[in-house]
């Protein structure tokens, strides 16, 4: 995992539990929804010797080298990043796309892509531009996420994100909403977002929302690196959006 490659965990949310109290109803009296969005809670200012990811600069046994991850150099460079979506095997749709964004996210958690299918289509345009990153559907992995698709994982949230060789974590924004039964408008949910925004930069990694939403209009979006989907890097829409009204 040295160098090129980036490794992107879905969690729901990270937190030390030595360090918060739970996440869950924690100050609510009642468990009531409180619509601010802005949370109760202050982010970690950055401190300008440790900046975003500097622990994952340090694993690098060459910082200054050249980077053919383009996604990695751009988080590196002080950047947000953003990809397309490859859910289904479609080499022309796949080397259409890919040019324009920072990385491809090869799903294959919600789909029945298959790693055949994968190399096949990276085969039919390599060095397109987009790093490839694959959403692992084995069964390890599967069992991985069950335990951090939950607030159980919160509480090894900066355990995780000190992982040598790791380095960005993202929320899975929807999950988190699911799972923690705290609408996006709602302190609590804020709350955890700074939770993670915090442990992640205590561990030196970059942190990111799967939700590319959260990359504008909310306090932490400047904090926020690494999404799914979003905008392209040079302005390009795809073909099924383009006749259509703005998604």
């Amino acid at each position: 995992m040295q160098g090129a490659k980036i490794v992107a965990v879905v969690l729901l949310a990270l937190v030390c539990a030595a360090a918060w109290p739970s996440a869950q109803g924690a100050g609510r009296a009642g468990g009531a929804s409180v619509k601010h969005a802005n949370g109760t809670l202050t982010p970690i200012p950055l401190d300008a010797g440790r900046p975003w990811g500097w622990a994952a600069k340090a694993f690098m046994q060459n910082p200054n080298r050249k980077l053919y991850n383009t996604a990695k150099a751009k988080l590196f460079s002080g950047q947000q990043v953003f990809s397309h979506t490859q859910s289904a095997f479609n080499p022309e749709q796949y080397c259409q796309m890919a040019p324009h964004y920072d990385f491809t996210w090869f799903e294959m958690q919600h789909s029945r892509l298959r790693f055949d299918e994968i190399e096949k289509m990276m085969h039919a345009c390599p060095g397109v531009g987009a790093t490839p990153m694959i959403r692992m559907p084995d069964a390890l992995e599967a069992n991985m996420q069950k335990a951090y698709e939950t607030i159980e994982g919160v509480n090894n949230a900066l355990e995780i994100a000190s992982t040598p060789g790791l380095d960005v974590v993202i929320l899975g924004n929807s999950d988190l909403e699911s799972f923690s039964g705290h609408q996006r408008t709602d302190d609590r949910y804020q709350d955890l977002l700074t939770k993670v925004r915090d442990a992640t930069y205590l561990a030196g990694k970059y942190w990111g929302n799967a939700g590319f939403q959260f990359a504008t209009g909310n306090r932490l979006s400047p904090d926020s690196r690494f999404h799914q989907n979003g905008s392209s890097k040079d302005g390009f829409v795809p073909p099924a959006r383009a006749a259509g009204p703005a998604k």
